[in-house]
């Protein structure tokens, strides 16, 4: 008996430990369980909110208390339109809340439009442009492209954006004309049309990222790119790997998108997008430089540069020094 005694005492114990370790998983299981309809429940609230708001409530607070005059504008017009649909005018329905393959996008019926909030406007025949490449999502095999040579180039581009970038390049011929010393695109997402365009334009055309490409490859051939937005990093490592070449230097660029970052600064939280780009500067080791593809990143470059120790560029300030010597040429 007394040999027994301390075997059954373990069988015992192992059978606590067991049903202990079971309820303490079922208890996880049912706090994560809660969490996620409760975030549900929150999601289906503020779309019954938004959706009883509509698309003119923002607009109708805004409009409220503006002169008539501007009001009345071309902007303004729009804000008054977008307002009337609350108080018994009639608003310009989206055609579809979210399109597949654009979440939070809407698609209205009027191109050149803007939501109260912002938001963009997309028409269903414009969503051709919006395809999503990458190393997950490949170009399709059948994918075909219709091009139109551009004059008094070698350049071909997409037809159907041929009539609006002749339209670009216009405005920008009229701005010479104006007697502009010179023009600058401060978004490098437009670096790539900025190329095409520069050989129609006899005043010099600076795009913003311009001499923080050229300044990047001088530091050594390991590069990261650190961005906000998946639409700035394609034109942003393919201008520093043109500048690489130029410079007959070698460069291995990486890049890093904060999409959360992004979406904090159109929340209007600054706080979060800075404490986000923080926490990921502080995994990022062994490189030569890192590039701030973002203007919005700017303020933070000292403090990227102290928490990396490496060097850390950003395009305004460079983009302000490289107009200042120009303006000094001429």
């Amino acid at each position: 008996m007394a040999q027994r005694r301390p075997r059954d005492q373990r069988v015992v114990r192992n059978r606590r430990v067991a049903i202990y370790t079971f309820l303490l998983i079922l208890t996880l299981f049912y706090i994560s369980a809660h969490r996620t309809v409760q975030k549900e429940r929150e999601m289906e609230a503020l779309r019954a909110e938004t959706a009883e708001e509509g698309p003119g409530g923002q607009a109708k607070e805004l409009a409220e208390g503006w002169p008539e005059e501007v009001v009345g504008g071309q902007t303004g017009g729009l804000l008054k339109e977008e307002a009337e649909g609350q108080t018994g005018g009639q608003p310009k329905e989206p055609v579809q809340e979210q399109p597949e393959g654009l979440p939070g996008a809407r698609v209205y019926k009027e191109r050149g439009e803007m939501d109260a909030d912002g938001g963009l406007k997309i028409l269903p025949e414009d969503m051709w442009c919006l395809i999503l490449t990458n190393a997950e999502y490949p170009v399709p095999e059948d994918y075909e492209v219709e091009l139109e040579a551009i004059p008094g180039t070698e350049q071909s581009v997409d037809k159907r954006i041929y009539e609006p970038l002749m339209a670009m390049i216009g405005d920008m011929k009229a701005q010479e004309l104006t007697g502009a010393d010179i023009i600058v695109t401060t978004c490098s997402t437009l670096t790539p049309a900025v190329e095409r365009i520069r050989p129609f334009i006899q005043v010099p055309v600076i795009a913003i990222d311009d001499a923080m490409a050229r300044r990047s490859v001088l530091y050594g051939k390991r590069i990261m790119v650190m961005a906000t937005a998946e639409s700035t990093v394609g034109p942003t490592v393919s201008k520093i790997k043109a500048e690489a070449d130029k410079a007959g230097r070698e460069a291995d660029i990486s890049t890093c998108v904060c999409m959360d970052a992004f979406f904090a600064m159109k929340a209007m939280d600054m706080k979060k997008h800075d404490m986000i780009l923080r926490e990921k500067a502080g995994e990022l080791k062994g490189y030569d430089c890192i590039v701030l593809a973002q203007a919005s990143m700017a303020h933070l470059e000292d403090e990227t540069a102290s928490i990396t120790g490496c060097p850390v560029l950003t395009s305004p300030r460079l983009c302000m020094e490289e107009i200042k010597k120009k303006l000094e040429e001429i």
